[in-house]
C-alpha cells in the first residue's frame, strides 16, 4: 500500500478562484504515483445566520452546523474541508479560534473514512502551517513544513502570530524552503530545535512550459511581468522603466502585465499608475491567467522582468526561463540562485533606470541569448522530476 499523506495547503483552488493555489496542487499531485494523497483546506465562507445558529445551538448540529467546502473540478487530489465564519470585528484570536475548530473538525472526518495519514505537508505557515500544529498538538501525528513566503512585519504583523510562527516551525518534523535565501531567512530568526532542512525549490512542468518562437509579434516588443498587486511587487519601478523605454524612442514596446491573482480593483490601481505616466497605451493588462495558458503568453513576449523587493523564490522568471526567454531582474533573494549571465541580467532593487537599460540592450540586440542556452541552465534541476525524486526521499524519511 502506498503511505498515506495529508496536505495542508495556504491556498487550494476553488470554482470562484482556480489560480490561487494552482502551483501547490500540480505539486502535490506529481506525488499520486508514489504515495495516497489527500488535501485538507478550509477557508472564511460560512453565513452570519448559520453561524449563529451553529454557535447557538452547535453542539446538536454536529455534521450539519458547517459546509463542505467546493474545489476546482480539475483537482485529481481528494480535497476534505469546510467553510468557516471570520470576521474583521473579532479579535485575532476568535478568529484563529473558528479556524482551528474548522480544521480538526475536517481531520475527524477525514478519520471517519478510515484514512489514517502517517504524515503531514502543510504549504505556508498561514492556513496550512496552523493547522499541521494544531493536528500534531491533538494527534501527535508528525508534519513536514514547507515555507515560501518571507514573515513580513507589515500591516499583516502581529506578536501573536509571530508566536504561532515560532510553534509551527520549532514543532515540524522538517522544514523545506522554496530557495536558500528563505532558508537563510527562516533559521535566522532561532526557532528550528533539532529538524532537518532542506531547499527543495520549485518544480516547472518541462511539458507545458516550453519554448514556440512562432508566437511572437515582432512588430511589438513585448515586456512581461507576472504577480499579483502588493508593495513588495513594486510596480511603480517596472513603470518607470518602460516610460523611459518610450522616451529613448521605442514605441513599439509592450508591457504585459499577467496578474495571477487579483481583482477589478487591484488592476485598476496600476492602471491608475501607467495613466498618470502617461504609459497607458504601452500597457496591456491580464487577470487571472488559467494556467494552461500562462505558456502561450510567455512565448509571445521577448523578456520576462520582476521588479520585485523581494522574492522567496520568483516562480514566473523560472517559467520564462523554461521557455527560453530571457529575463531582467532586481537582486531580490529567490531568483539569484537560478539567473545567470546564460539567461538574464540581474539590476539592484528599484533601478528603473538600470532595468530600462537592461532591456533596452535586449531590444538592440547589444546583449543575445540563446533560448536553448536559457531552458539548459535550469531544467534539470528544476523540473518535475528532479522535484519529486527529491520530495519523495524527504517524505518516506520522516515516515519510516
Amino acid at each position: 500500500m502506498k503511505p498515506k499523506v495529508l496536505i495542508l495547503p495556504t491556498y487550494w483552488p476553488t470554482p470562484n478562484k482556480p489560480i490561487i493555489g494552482a502551483q501547490i496542487k500540480e505539486q502535490s499531485e506529481l506525488m499520486l504515483d508514489d504515495f495516497d494523497v489527500k488535501a485538507l483546506y478550509c477557508m472564511p465562507g460560512m453565513g452570519i445566520k448559520r453561524f449563529l445558529i451553529f454557535l447557538s445551538i452547535g453542539k446538536l448540529l454536529k455534521t450539519k452546523g458547517y459546509v463542505r467546502l467546493k474545489t476546482s473540478e480539475e483537482n485529481r487530489i481528494d480535497t476534505i474541508g469546510v467553510y468557516y465564519y471570520n470576521s474583521r470585528f473579532f479579535p485575532e484570536k476568535i478568529n484563529a479560534y473558528l479556524k482551528k475548530l474548522a480544521y480538526l473538525y475536517s481531520y475527524k472526518e477525514c478519520i471517519k473514512m478510515n484514512w489514517f495519514p502517517e504524515l503531514i505537508h502543510s504549504r505556508g505557515f498561514e492556513y496550512g502551517g496552523e493547522a499541521a500544529y494544531q493536528i500534531n498538538n491533538k494527534y501527535g501525528l508528525p508534519y513536514l513544513h514547507t515555507e515560501n513566503t518571507a514573515f513580513l512585519f507589515d500591516k499583516t504583523f502581529s506578536l501573536y502570530r509571530l508566536k504561532l510562527y515560532k510553534k509551527v516551525l520549532s514543532n515540524a518534523a522538517c522544514i523545506n524552503t522554496v530557495s536558500n535565501f528563505l532558508l537563510r531567512n527562516t533559521l535566522m530568526h532561532g526557532f528550528l530545535t533539532q529538524q532537518s532542512f532542506y531547499n527543495v525549490g520549485n518544480p516547472i512542468n518541462e511539458m507545458l512550459f516550453k519554448p514556440n518562437s512562432t508566437q511572437k509579434n515582432d512588430k511589438q516588443f513585448r515586456v512581461l511581468i507576472t504577480g499579483y498587486n502588493a508593495y513588495i511587487k513594486d510596480y511603480y519601478t517596472f513603470f518607470n522603466a518602460i516610460k523611459l523605454l518610450v522616451q529613448k524612442g521605442h514605441t513599439n514596446v509592450k508591457a504585459v502585465i499577467a496578474m495571477t491573482y487579483g481583482d477589478y480593483k487591484s488592476r485598476e490601481a496600476l492602471i491608475k499608475i501607467t495613466k498618470h505616466l502617461n504609459i497607458n497605451e504601452y500597457c496591456e493588462f491580464h487577470l487571472e491567467v488559467p494556467r494552461n495558458n500562462m505558456p502561450a503568453l510567455i512565448n509571445s513576449c521577448h523578456v520576462c522582468v520582476s521588479t520585485s523587493l523581494i522574492e522567496t523564490f520568483g516562480i514566473g522568471m523560472l517559467e520564462a526561463m523554461f521557455c527560453g526567454i530571457p529575463v531582467v531582474s532586481t537582486r531580490n533573494g529567490g531568483v539569484d540562485e537560478f539567473i545567470s549571465d546564460k539567461s538574464g541580467i540581474l539590476c539592484d532593487i528599484g533601478d528603473y533606470d538600470g532595468i530600462s537599460e537592461a532591456i533596452d540592450k535586449i531590444m538592440t540586440k547589444e546583449i543575445k541569448f540563446s533560448s536553448k542556452e536559457i531552458r539548459e541552465s535550469v531544467i534539470h534541476k528544476y523540473s518535475s522530476t528532479a522535484f519529486r525524486k527529491k520530495l519523495k526521499s524527504i517524505y518516506l524519511s520522516i515516515i519510516n
